[in-house]
């Protein structure tokens, strides 16, 4: 580590740039631990869009995959995998997903539920303990989900199997747990294993990763993590005790209002208990598409939602128009699948996937252009775009 992180990462925890951490241990080992493992946050936390034909290289496998985003649904002291048929007998959690979890949650229960999520077929659970700030309870509105690849090759990595449980973290942890389990940020790329502190105006943030290497036999087991493991992240590869590859799960929660960490708790203790659960009531058609079209196909998704794409007009006629000719040049919001078509009022829709498209020898009065696309959740998109020649 050079002087200026180690004199940038430790000069006390009074700082207010997010960079330092309460002075609960010695600050140059935190420095030392962030500089192993934080790059790892920073790397699969960044959703980009890329479509790859070839085998994926390292830099691009964390941006493989689709993304989530799911409401808060609601909070309970129940815990449907540690204490299930138990209600109340848990600290208290926020759920996020299905919207029925409780104490008595089942699998069967959970796929005939609701979601909070922006995907009508995530119907999964997932839960975090409840957090306290100043003595007040604190939420994370939503929690933006990634599910990326994190073994080659991807066309090799299985959907999440049907019915499977587990827990990321631990929620007896008596010190520091691995950043690349759990890491607590500002929001600026550097992550610690406790809560730091952020600016004033800088909201506090969670990042919670689960093990994605399944031993391909048991969906959950007594301690609801012997059936999963962690990949090597320099091997990309899977332990052999756990063969089977699964999309990686990593929940991140933004709690508004939230700065300073030294006054944060969590409901199952310090910050360094941070868990997570998570059960497997994903509609298993819709898991198996974003497996098959995301991830083994090499592409990032981006959000997987109900909306079809839609499409910005980057050049258009002008409204009203004396020209006889009118040339688009327009892009979408997400990575499109297939061909994009473009229709000029009542004649045969053509193929445009160039992102352009050139009209001529048009008639005075009105004509609609509409573009339709696909993406690669399979949800269909129509934007239209109406002009007057006079």
């Amino acid at each position: 580590m050079t002087d200026f992180w180690r004199n940038r990462l430790c000069r006390g925890h009074a700082s207010t740039d997010g960079l330092c951490m309460p002075n609960r241990r010695a600050c140059f080992t935190r420095a030392r631990v962030h500089a192993r493992l934080g790059p790892i946050f920073a790397a699969v936390a960044i959703a980009m869009v890329g479509l790859w034909t070839a085998q994926p290289s390292r830099a691009d496998v964390g941006d493989i995959g689709w993304t989530s985003v799911c409401n808060l649904s609601h909070s309970l002291m129940d815990d449907p995998i540690v204490y299930p048929g138990q209600p109340g007998v848990s600290h208290l959690h926020d759920f996020y997903g299905n919207t029925t979890t409780n104490a008595d949650s089942t699998i069967p229960s959970l796929l005939a539920g609701t979601t909070s999520c922006v995907n009508p077929g995530e119907t999964a659970a997932y839960w975090v303990p409840a957090l306290m700030y100043n003595d007040v309870l604190k939420t994370s509105p939503s929690a933006t989900i990634y599910y990326r690849s994190t073994t080659v090759p991807v066309s090799a990595i299985k959907p999440i199997p049907p019915g499977l449980v587990m827990i990321a973290g631990d929620s007896h942890a008596t010190g520091d747990q691995p950043l690349d389990i759990i890491g607590w940020t500002c929001g600026n790329g550097l992550s610690y294993p406790e809560a730091p502190i952020c600016g004033a105006t800088t909201d506090l943030q969670l990042h919670i990763i689960f093990p994605s290497c399944w031993d391909g036999v048991h969906l959950d087991t007594a301690d609801h993590k012997s059936h999963m493991a962690y990949p090597d992240l320099k091997a990309l590869t899977c332990p052999a005790d756990h063969p089977v590859s699964v999309p990686r799960i990593m929940i991140i929660l933004h709690y508004v209002g939230v700065h300073d960490g030294t006054k944060v708790m969590l409901m199952s203790g310090p910050t360094y208990t941070a868990h997570a659960d998570f059960m497997n009531a994903w509609d298993p058609a819709t898991m198996a598409n974003l497996t098959t079209t995301c991830v083994n196909a090499g592409v990032n998704c981006k959000v997987a939602d109900n909306v079809g794409p839609h499409m910005t007009f980057d050049q258009k006629p002008a409204n009203p128009t004396g020209s006889r000719s009118a040339t688009f040049a327009f892009h979408p919001d997400e990575p499109t699948a297939g061909a994009t078509t473009c229709k000029l009022d009542s004649r045969p829709a053509v193929n445009c996937s160039s992102d352009t498209f050139k009209i001529t020898n048009l008639s005075t009065g009105s004509h609609t252009l509409s573009i339709t696309a696909t993406d690669f959740v399979g949800n269909v998109g129509v934007t239209a775009y109406t002009w007057l020649i006079v």
